[in-house]
């Protein structure tokens, strides 16, 4: 693992102002289904037990979560979630935008239990954290077990909702933000080729302009002395920044 990457990453996500709330809690068995609405805000939604199936409204391919896998839904987007037998059970609807919503019932084995909700990331829904993903980015517990995570923060999230007579959901929301660091963790571990802003940290030049930006972020930047950092001609460093990493070197200064 290249750690001179992580820790800037880790840097980027220290200083980055993280808002999210847990917007809802399912526990099901046998035949169900439930619609989830939403404004396009970026969505993330994890399953605690069993395993059930994801899919974007007007999109075909169906997305099969088995229990500690997470799904990111970055541009956010109308979902279903449902059991896995294929059938088309009658769904109630949740907004994602509401308050926290715990649904289904006791279930006897086997059961379902997912949790999700809303995430905004420095005032945007475009970060360049996220930019480069899929409209759909499924992350297995398995590659978030190669990080050294024993378990996700989701799965301590669904123990204080089932488990406290009164929760803060202050408590939880952070907790959901930890959820979500350790989520770009893993992918920037795996550094797949969607994943355009490893892509940027990959690259030499734009290497040394990010983490210069980030040893020191009070300086008085400019694309012109990013290009010198980078070694590269100004028009040179504006296009790979932009092309790399989704948005112009000025914007992700701001």
């Amino acid at each position: 693992r290249d750690y001179k990457k992580m820790d800037i990453v880790d840097d980027i996500l220290r200083h980055l102002h993280i808002r999210s709330r847990v917007t809802y809690r399912l526990e099901e068995a046998g035949y169900w289904g439930h619609r989830l609405v939403d404004d396009g805000q970026f969505q993330l939604h994890c399953v605690l037990a069993g395993r059930c199936q994801y899919r974007r409204k007007g999109a075909k391919e169906r997305f099969e979560l088995s229990a500690g896998d997470v799904l990111l839904l970055p541009r956010g987007g109308p979902a279903s979630v449902q059991d896995i037998s294929g059938r088309q059970p009658r769904r109630t609807e949740h907004d994602l935008r509401g308050g926290l919503t715990c649904d289904g019932h006791q279930a006897q084995a086997p059961r379902v239990i997912v949790l999700g909700g809303m995430l905004e990331l420095g005032g945007q829904t475009r970060h360049p954290l996220i930019s480069g993903l899929p409209d759909v980015t499924l992350v297995r517990n398995t590659e978030l077990l190669q990080t050294g995570t024993r378990k996700h923060a989701g799965f301590m999230i669904d123990t204080i909702l089932t488990d406290a007579h009164e929760t803060s959901p202050s408590i939880l929301d952070r907790l959901f933000e930890i959820l979500l660091i350790q989520v770009i963790g893993a992918l920037h571990a795996s550094a797949g080729p969607a994943y355009r802003f490893m892509a940027a940290l990959q690259d030499r030049g734009i290497n040394r302009a990010i983490t210069a930006i980030h040893e020191n972020p009070g300086h008085n930047w400019s694309v012109e002395r990013l290009a010198e950092v980078a070694s590269l001609s100004r028009s040179t460093f504006s296009k790979q920044f932009t092309e790399l990493t989704g948005i112009p070197a000025m914007h992700y200064l701001t």
